[in-house]
């Protein structure tokens, strides 16, 4: 009996520890990166990817996409550290809000990053600069890398 009493604290402790609450869903306004893709007239993969700074992300397929449904994950810090400096090395906060054109049928990506009290969001149309189709594909490779779980 005792020894059931010390294990239940015990459990109880290590619940409540930072550590284990990290891949717990975020507080509104803690976002970090979101990347979402939208339809076309077409078959243009449709999704939304966010990444909150404790690692937890969450993946939205909406269509056309490998994922359908919501699913979350865990990002490692390494590639969260990864992100942010790659961000702030290709200057996002620095980009134009909008890169777009008189044109139909494309897609639109979005991409926000928040970091140190700054956040913004760029919206991809067309014609959009190197340095932003980079970020693009570095939040892209995410995907790929994390154990995506649907949620329940």
């Amino acid at each position: 009996m005792k020894r059931s009493i010390l294990y239940f604290i015990y459990l109880c402790i290590l619940i409540s520890t930072p550590a284990c609450k990290s891949s717990q869903i975020p507080q509104e306004g803690e976002l970090l990166f979101s990347l979402q893709k939208t339809q076309c007239y077409g078959t243009c993969p449709a999704y939304e990817l966010k990444i909150y700074p404790n690692g937890y992300a969450e993946l939205e397929g909406k269509a056309y996409f490998r994922y359908q449904g919501v699913y979350q994950g865990q990002v490692s810090q390494d590639k969260i550290d990864y992100l942010i400096t790659f961000f702030q090395e290709k200057n996002f906060m620095k980009l134009k809000d909008r890169y777009t054109a008189e044109i139909t049928d494309l897609p639109t990506t979005y991409v926000y990053f928040s970091h140190k009290g700054q956040s913004k969001k760029v919206m991809d149309y067309y014609n959009a600069p190197k340095a932003l189709i980079e970020m693009e594909k570095e939040l892209e490779k995410v995907i790929d890398v994390v154990k995506w779980k649907e949620k329940k």
